[in-house]
């Protein structure tokens, strides 16, 4: 699912206080036992609630000995270099956390894992893994955890058992994030045509998204998909703006688009653009500075569910509890806020200091973020 407000205004820090309120918070914490993604008691986006990878006391988990943590990503982007930097900063909170690295396999599937097998051979104590292939990580996920290394796996569920598979997990609340858009797509564009945009093919954080809004889009049956299924473009913008523009010609103007990565929607809006048509109802995770930047001249429907780079520091939190044999208490599916609604005067802000798929969802202060992409 992953891309998924930083202006001179400096707006951002109250804006996500404003706008990251979050699904229901009586949602149940998954247990550890299970794989899959179902959070059984939370609702659409509601003010009230703890946002997203709001911060634990890490301080009571950090124990004492050197400890070394990893990031294993199967791409990266900035949407990767938010999120490493949300980790970076959790783990400065640990004077014992002593290296984090960090690893991009580049799309490239067997290097993720050997990504993996080489961090576990350097003695990390702590591995955050995005297992954006899924399944077929899960043998160098489950070497490591026989290894005594302590393996967290982020917003991709590769299936797999907690405890002899991966230790545990950390994954949005897809199930929540689907209703909430197919509501939101049922109040801007309550008929016409619709497709939901995914990353690689295979991506398991793509199905995630699209299982839970594919069955919430049956209460609008004047909603019609183009094609029911993930129609992957391997969060590239070049490959999202080619696959969009082969859509709108076979299909002509589809009026909604639904899309786990954000970051990377200008491209789509690029090819609305190129095709002489207007922007379409745009449902997303993720809301990037290029949207944003976009509406500022040319506003449409827009709504940006985020907060996932923030999942990192929950992640690593997991990932000490389990080091230090302590009780976790966080949820492992979790809640994420609506960043960006358009139809509730909730607009995005754009940043010309930012790259046009830099994700808004983040904690870090904009000097913070500014220093990332300089």
């Amino acid at each position: 699912m992953r891309s998924k407000s930083w202006s001179a205004a400096r707006g951002w820090a109250a804006g996500v206080a404003a706008l990251g309120m979050v699904l229901a918070g009586c949602a149940e914490t998954k247990t550890s036992e299970t794989s899959g993604n179902s959070a059984p008691n939370n609702g659409a986006p509601a003010p009230g609630a703890a946002p997203a990878g709001a911060p634990g006391d890490i301080a009571s988990l950090c124990g004492t000995r050197p400890i070394k943590i990893a990031f294993a990503k199967g791409k990266g982007d900035s949407w990767t270099k938010i999120t490493l930097a949300e980790l970076k900063k959790e783990a400065a909170k640990c004077p014992n956390i002593k290296a984090t690295l960090y690893t991009d396999a580049g799309g490239d599937q067997t290097k993720s894992l050997s990504d993996i097998n080489s961090l576990v051979a350097q003695d990390v104590d702590i591995i955050v893994v995005m297992a954006e292939f899924g399944a077929a990580q899960l043998s160098a996920m489950r070497s490591a955890v026989k290894s005594g290394t302590k393996v967290i796996a982020l917003i991709d569920d590769p299936g797999g058992k907690a405890g002899t598979d991966y230790t545990d997990m950390v994954l949005p609340d897809t199930e929540a994030t689907g209703r909430a858009w197919a509501e939101w797509i049922g109040k801007v564009a309550p008929s016409g045509k619709a497709v939901f945009l995914g990353g690689v093919p295979g991506a398991q954080s793509s199905q995630q998204f699209f299982k839970p809004v594919q069955a919430a889009l049956a209460a609008y049956p004047n909603v019609k998909l183009v094609e029911n299924r993930v129609v992957d473009t391997d969060w590239e913008p070049g490959k999202r703006k080619q696959v969009m523009s082969g859509l709108l010609a076979k299909y002509g103007r589809i009026d909604v688009v639904i899309s786990d990565y954000g970051a990377i929607d200008n491209a789509t809006l690029d090819a609305y653009k190129q095709a002489g048509m207007a922007p379409p109802a745009l449902a997303a995770v993720a809301s990037s500075n290029g949207t944003a930047c976009y509406w500022k001249s040319t506003p449409f429907p827009y709504m940006s569910i985020d907060g996932q780079v923030k999942l990192a520091a929950v992640a690593l939190r997991k990932g000490l509890a389990a080091l230090n044999n302590i009780t976790d208490t966080e949820p492992s599916v979790v809640p994420m806020p609506v960043e960006v609604d358009t139809a509730a005067n909730k607009n995005p802000v754009c940043s010309p200091n930012l790259p046009p798929d830099a994700s808004l969802g983040s904690s870090l202060t904009p000097a913070e973020l500014d220093s990332i992409f300089k």
